[in-house]
């Protein structure tokens, strides 16, 4: 197992709850793979420097997994062709300790 962070950014035109829902899908599908949700925050609505699929601003979800490498791949791909995400990055975590 090893330890990623995962940022999505949601369209909030999608989300009533401010991605709330979102975000037990995600704890739900990582548990589900037998990893584990070390943590998760909502860091909310932030203005682009670009406009995204002409929007001008999204929310931003951040997570720290600690998942098998095998099912990092999946879980991009769940978010790839889903349209409430505009995007989904998940990266080598390298920050302090969690746990």
């Amino acid at each position: 197992m090893k330890t990623y962070e995962a940022v999505f950014i949601l369209d909030e035109r999608q989300f009533t709850d401010g991605g709330e829902a979102f975000a037990e899908s995600i704890v739900q599908r990582v548990e589900k793979s037998g990893g584990r949700v070390l943590r998760k925050d909502p860091m909310g609505r932030r203005q682009f420097a670009r406009p995204i699929r002409k929007q001008k601003a999204g929310i931003y979800w951040d997570f720290v997994l600690e998942m098998d490498p095998d099912e990092v791949a999946p879980l991009k791909e769940a978010y790839r062709l889903d349209n409430s995400v505009f995007r989904a990055v998940v990266f080598l975590y390298e920050g302090p300790e969690l746990d």
